[in-house]
């Protein structure tokens, strides 16, 4: 689509006479946000002050965004609906002891791609789910434990209850806890689980061999799937945690990895089109930019070129 076709369809978008088709080609556009504000700001200039333009933006993001899908799964489907998500992610399999004696009601909530959901467990623990990611908990904890199934990304700041663990499970990896911030990343198709500690203790029960480690604040895990290997490093936890504000840190990383962070974090799809031997090395931080201003950034450092489609984006890199 043409640049001036563009900035016709985000304009008839913003005056409401938009078709439902013309809508949704506005939402699958990665950088619908960023041509949105310019063009309000545009027509608006002299006419609203700055407050009022500001929160009619707010009420055009929250009623145009996608809200996090919330499933409540009975007993009697229960099993069928956990084999089905286990085929459909490639072979994690659920463990219907993980929920036994808890309620009967589970409760299933996904973060739609290219968004945060926060919500609030029974015992009234903070979650906060990056994009493209899922939690499992029952309707209400027993006694005894508090257990949760992760698929993806999410950060946990856990309420303390003497004598009632908290466990996260992944596909590979228990985290036990009794009152903690930290965050868990294990998304499908990824072989590292990463495990970072904020506040509190930890401790890390790998599947497989089922040996233990213990995580002080501050430090970091990283258990390999592939190698069934698990490493403890210092890293800055707090900063490596600021994608709950939005924020997200690319620190030294390659062409692959970016794109599979910039995929999730927008909700896009990306293609390299030309697979030569990219060895560039990207580190900078995601501070609520755009895709497009993302992608100028990665320009200063590679020779790259790229197109979107819908909701898809190309990258070429010259020779």
């Amino acid at each position: 689509m043409q640049k001036e076709q563009r900035k016709s369809l985000f304009a008839r978008f913003l005056s409401g006479r938009a078709t439902k088709k013309e809508k949704d080609q506005v939402y699958s556009m990665p950088e619908s946000e960023q041509m949105i504000k310019a063009l309000w700001n545009k027509q608006l200039t002299g006419t609203m002050d700055d407050e009022t333009r500001a929160k009619m933006l707010n009420n055009i993001y929250l009623k145009t965004t996608r809200q996090p899908r919330i499933h409540r799964l009975i007993p009697l489907i229960r099993v069928a609906a956990v084999l089905l998500i286990g085929l459909i992610i490639g072979g994690v399999i659920f463990s219907d002891d993980l929920f036994n004696k808890h309620s009967d009601t589970l409760v299933s909530v996904q973060s739609p791609t290219g968004q945060r959901t926060t919500l609030t467990l029974p015992d009234g623990s903070t979650v906060v789910l990056a994009g493209s990611s899922q939690i499992y908990y029952p309707e209400a904890f027993n006694e005894k434990s508090r257990e949760v199934k992760l698929i993806g990304l999410a950060y946990f700041d856990v309420t303390h209850l003497n004598a009632v663990p908290f466990y996260v499970t992944t596909s590979d990896i228990r985290v036990s806890v009794l009152g903690t911030q930290f965050s868990v990343s294990s998304y499908p198709g990824d072989p590292v689980i990463q495990t970072i500690l904020l506040t509190g203790k930890v401790q890390i029960t790998c599947s497989d061999k089922n040996k233990s480690v213990d995580l002080l604040p501050g430090e970091q895990h990283i258990y390999n799937s592939i190698s069934k290997s698990g490493s403890v490093t210092r890293v800055d936890a707090a900063r490596l945690m600021e994608w709950i504000d939005g924020k997200m840190l690319i620190d030294q990383e390659d062409i692959y990895t970016v794109c599979k962070k910039l995929e999730r974090w927008y909700g896009v799809d990306i293609e390299i089109s030309n697979h030569r031997n990219i060895t560039d090395l990207y580190t900078f931080t995601i501070d609520n930019n755009t895709l497009s201003e993302v992608l100028l950034l990665m320009q200063k450092v590679s020779p790259l070129q790229y197109t979107f489609d819908k909701n898809h984006l190309t990258l070429t890199f010259s020779e």
